[in-house]
Formats: C-alpha cells, sequence, structure tokens
C-alpha cells in the first residue's frame, strides 16, 4: 500500500495484528530483523498508544528487542496493565454510583472494548473513562463526580451557559487529583446530532463480563458504527483505535462485515466503516474478497479518505504528533467534513467549528451577551494560540 511504509512503523502495524498467529509471529520476526532504529520504533509505539500489543506480539514472535528499548518497552507494558486494571475498577465504581443514582449509564470503549476485542485487559491502552448519560443529567452527574474527589470543568458555568455548551458539544473532561484518572462525561455519542442517531444510553446495549464485574456499553452492530466513525473523525491518527476494532470483528467471516457495513448505513456511517474494512484489510490482513473491496471503493471519497489515513499514519515515519496546522491536522479536519454523504453534515460540522464549545467553556459570557461569541471567535482563538507558543517557549 502507498506511501510505502518504514521498517519500524511496518513493524509496529504487524504487531497490531489480533489473534496472534503462526503467520503473524512469522511477519513480525520478518519485520523485526529490518529494523534499524529501535528508539524511532519505541516513538511510533508510544504516539499509537499499542505498546502492550507490541509487547506480546515480540514475545510471541520471539523478538529480542535491544536494551534499553526492550527493557522500557516491558515495564511500560506492565504499567499500562496495572492502569487499565485501575481504570476497570473505577469504571465499575462509577457505574454502580450512577445507577445508585439513579442515572441511566454507559461505559464507551475502555475496559468493554478491551474484554471484547482481546478477552483480557492490559493490551488495550487506555488514558481515560468515557462515561455516558443524559444531557439532561448532566449537572447531576458532574456533582456526582465531584463528590468522588473529580475536579468540575463546569463548575464556573450558569445554567444557562451550560445548556448552551450541552447543545454543542458532547463531553467534558473530569480529573482526580490524586489517582490522575480522567473521566470523559459524555452526554453524546457524537457531536452532530444527525449521525448515529438512536444510538446512546438509552439505544441497544449490551452487559460485557469483565473481571471486575459486568459493565453496560452500546450493543454489537451500534458499537461497530461507532467504532468506525470514532476512528474517521480522527482520520484513524492512532493505530490503537485500528487494533481494537479489528481485533473486535476478527472472528467475523465477509457475510457479516457486509451485514453490519449495511446497518452502518442507517447511522450516517457508512463511509467510515468502508474506509474502517479497507484499513482492516490493507494493513491488519483482514481478507476480503475482491468483490466487496471493489464495492468498497466504488466512492471515490472512500478513495481518498483510506489515502489521506495512510499518508497521516506515515508522517515523519510515524513517530510524531500530529500537531495544529501540520499537515495530517489539516487531513484530519478535511476528512470531518466528508465522512457522512450529503450537505447536512458538512454544515454541522462548519457550525460546530465557528461556534466552538471550547470559548463557552473557558470564556463564558452573560445570556444576554450571547451573541457576540461568533464576534469574539478570532480573537480568543488568537489568545489561545498565543498562551501556547509562551507555553512552549518557557520549556
Amino acid at each position: 500500500m502507498s506511501p510505502p511504509f518504514s521498517p519500524e512503523l511496518s513493524l509496529a502495524i504487524a504487531c497490531c495484528r489480533w489473534p496472534i498467529t503462526d503467520a503473524s509471529r512469522q511477519l513480525v520476526s520478518g519485520l523485526a530483523g529490518q529494523v534499524g532504529d529501535w528508539e524511532s520504533f519505541d516513538h511510533i509505539l508510544r504516539r499509537n498508544r499499542i505498546s502492550p500489543l507490541a509487547h506480546r506480539a515480540l514475545l510471541e514472535a520471539g523478538v529480542a528487542v535491544p536494551a534499553p528499548v526492550g527493557q522500557d518497552l516491558s515495564r511500560r507494558a506492565l504499567a499500562i496493565a496495572r492502569l487499565s486494571l485501575a481504570m476497570a475498577r473505577e469504571s465499575i465504581l462509577l457505574q454502580r454510583a450512577f445507577e445508585h443514582a439513579g442515572f441511566p449509564v454507559m461505559i464507551l470503549k475502555g475496559t468493554p472494548v478491551a474484554v471484547l476485542a482481546y478477552g483480557e485487559l492490559g493490551l488495550k491502552e487506555s488514558c481515560d473513562i468515557d462515561i455516558l448519560t443524559t444531557p439532561e443529567l448532566v449537572a447531576q452527574a458532574a456533582a456526582l463526580l465531584v463528590g468522588r474527589g473529580y475536579r468540575n470543568c463546569l463548575a464556573h458555568l450558569d445554567p444557562t451557559q451550560l445548556d448552551a455548551y450541552l447543545r454543542l458539544t458532547k463531553e467534558a473532561p473530569f480529573t482526580h487529583p490524586v489517582s490522575g484518572i480522567t473521566v470523559d462525561l459524555h452526554w453524546g455519542v457524537t457531536d452532530n446530532r444527525h449521525l448515529l442517531h438512536g444510538v446512546g444510553v438509552r439505544g441497544p446495549a449490551q452487559d460485557v463480563a469483565t473481571p471486575v464485574g459486568a459493565l453496560r456499553t452500546i450493543a454489537h452492530d451500534e458499537l461497530f458504527a461507532y467504532l468506525c466513525l470514532h476512528g474517521a473523525v480522527h482520520n484513524w491518527s492512532r493505530l490503537k483505535w485500528l487494533a481494537d476494532l479489528g481485533a473486535l470483528l476478527a472472528r467475523h467471516d465477509e457475510e457479516e462485515l457486509k451485514r453490519l457495513y449495511d446497518k452502518s448505513h442507517a447511522y450516517g456511517a457508512g463511509r467510515a466503516a468502508a474506509v474502517a474494512l479497507l484499513l482492516c484489510h490493507g494493513l491488519l490482513g483482514r481478507p476480503l474478497s475482491e468483490e466487496f473491496q471493489g464495492a468498497l471503493r466504488n466512492d471515490r471519497v472512500n478513495r481518498l479518505l483510506e489515502r489521506s489515513v495512510l499518508a497521516g499514519l506515515s508522517y515523519r515515519r510515524g513517530a510524531a504528533e500530529h500537531d495544529q496546522y501540520t499537515m495530517p491536522w489539516l487531513r484530519t479536519m478535511m476528512a470531518q467534513f466528508v465522512i457522512s454523504k450529503g450537505s447536512t453534515h458538512a454544515i454541522e460540522r462548519a457550525r460546530r467549528m465557528w461556534t466552538s464549545p471550547i470559548d463557552r467553556r473557558e470564556t463564558p459570557l452573560p445570556t444576554r451577551l450571547d451573541f457576540l461569541y461568533p464576534v469574539i471567535r478570532v480573537p480568543l482563538w488568537l489568545v489561545r494560540k498565543g498562551k501556547n507558543v509562551t507555553r512552549r517557549l518557557k520549556n
């Protein structure tokens, strides 16, 4: 596939194949022999958040990673496994607290997807807990999180300002100063109300048995559409999202994949699903018939999005973050306008970009001055950029 990948990035991608088979072991072993810069390989693992997967794949293939990279990778994989268990425990405690308060609740991605995809904790690297409830209960849910020691990033908003913020976005971060765990409180699964209609805390659900208890999450078919759309919104800029999806689909035959793909159209995620399946085929070795591939690539936009993802993954040999105003960042911004067909999605995306939720959260104005947000959008943006530059210079 083009663009060509470096040996280090190729090995990282091969380490994402699940389940591990004799063929994947041979592939990892062969590619490891071509790696000339193990530190660059380690940077790729960190950036794409796939260290535990790579550690497992390299061990299974009998690859001895040179020290100190190999030692650091082992320590990091162990630390991530411990954090995964802590976040799983916190997920079940939060779910029980929400249920005890009478709040509808789901755990998105995280621990449920780790168990569904890999059958165990510790292989999926997560940086936060995504918990979903309804918009009407956000204030009460925030208070519940504060009661458990989390810092409330919405406390300075009055009811009217909070209501405006809730309409513009789907989540807000709450961080625990002691444990360091971040909880993203969700009241929607997507910023665009026209996508994934019917998928949510009151929609189809499944209970996933985990080592810490049963966690409630989105039902299987809807979870596929949600994960595809989530990855597409970020232009699949981290391999971890694709690895999780590939592992989740590992036991599905092509007929089942076609059914999931067809159903994803009903949720406005048809293009996202098409690109996801093509990437699973091209990067993770997921078998797809020529006929099915042709159907997926029949949409010219699907082909463009696929190439955009590959270019983004190979940016600076796969080891560099996609900082703002770089080409991968620009590709991600452009992809967000076309991941769903029709003008409705593009218009909604443009509206959200212009009426930034960050402005309303960080610079709350009295209700009577609400009309000023579109006017001060650019000045506020410049102030934020200036603060970022100053912070970087100090560091």
